[in-house]
């Protein structure tokens, strides 16, 4: 039989050659027909689709593909979320973002694998890969992706990558406190971003959209995460924000005892110790309070904003005249 001259195969080096017959065989392998020439078979194998995508996702047997094993992590996250509903059980909504967080790492590196199966990999000095070697690092992985789709991710992302991994490490190697009301807000959003990157990355090779890997009792809970944070919330310095909050932003100065003063925002307060100026530093959350986040300015009425005449807490500080304002200094806010 007429073997093709010897290949080099791009992972491990080895010497391979291939066959016309093996070189014409599963002409509907898409996967196969791209790399039949770049890898040996063991390597094939081991960055094996076995058709996945062209049977669709089987969720009932042990073995998982990183889409798979994605998407599996995706409903577990919806069915954590419908189970808060329906029995309001707290611990749930700690597991359903953690999943959702999981389910987000693996599709980014089936973004990778899709572009070049070693992008998966850990790159040591150089060395090729061999089998066993470990998989890339989330903060390397979103690293890769950026490079290879700059614009394309940054589109889609705006900081919620980052306030993904901030979740994840919160929820792992912290104390597990959240306020509800922010937590299902953020799931939201990172939930619209697995649609959005899916959409953008991966449904035209597979060819199915995401709602077709989701179980049907976890369908309406999808819609109605991804509708509530378009219609309801957007993305500040990597933090999801209501857009009614946004809107409150115009406010910027506040008339004090008769004068006017431009507000504090939440990350520039600073305290005085022996005459001289430090900064609070407790900014990579948003605020306990009000929800502003870094940048932002405080609802009024917040017990964390700073009063820009006396530096003490202006709710309680006295700077502001209740007598004139309505409510606590609601008139007070003026936009400049």
């Amino acid at each position: 039989m007429k073997q093709m001259p010897r290949l080099k195969c791009v992972a491990c080096g080895r010497a391979f050659s291939r066959s016309e017959v093996e070189l014409n065989s599963r002409p509907n392998d898409l996967y196969f027909q791209e790399n039949k020439t770049h890898y040996c078979d063991s390597c094939l194998k081991l960055f094996d689709y076995h058709g996945v995508y062209r049977q669709g996702a089987v969720h009932d047997r042990y073995r998982l593909t990183l889409l798979e094993n994605s998407i599996d992590f995706m409903n577990s996250s919806l069915s954590a979320i419908i189970s808060f509903h329906s029995k309001q059980d707290h611990k749930s909504v700690k597991y359903a973002i953690i999943h959702l967080v999981f389910a987000i790492e693996l599709l980014i590196k089936e973004i990778l694998r899709n572009h070049d199966p070693l992008l998966v990999f850990e790159h040591q000095n150089g060395a090729i890969i061999a089998r066993g070697q470990r998989t890339v690092s989330w903060k390397e992985a979103i690293a890769r992706l950026k490079t290879l789709f700059p614009e394309e991710l940054a589109s889609i992302d705006n900081g919620r990558l980052e306030m993904a991994q901030r979740l994840r490490n919160q929820i792992i190697h912290y104390d597990v406190e959240y306020n509800l009301q922010r937590a299902l807000r953020d799931y939201s959003s990172l939930m619209e971003l697995t649609q959005e990157m899916y959409h953008r990355f991966l449904e035209a090779r597979i060819a199915k959209p995401l709602d077709k890997f989701i179980y049907p009792e976890n369908w309406q809970e999808e819609q109605t995460l991804c509708r509530y944070f378009r219609t309801e919330c957007t993305t500040f310095n990597g933090f999801v924000v209501y857009k009614s909050f946004m809107e409150e932003q115009k406010y910027t100065h506040i008339i004090l005892l008769g004068d006017k003063y431009e507000r504090i925002r939440f990350g520039q307060e600073r305290l005085s110790v022996k005459n001289q100026e430090i900064s609070l530093g407790y900014y990579e959350y948003a605020c306990h309070d009000c929800d502003a986040v870094e940048g932002l300015y405080h609802s009024l009425g917040c017990d964390v904003e700073v009063c820009p005449r006396c530096n003490g807490q202006l709710l309680s500080c006295g700077c502001v005249d209740i007598l004139s304002s309505n409510d606590f200094g609601e008139s007070a806010l003026c936009t400049g």
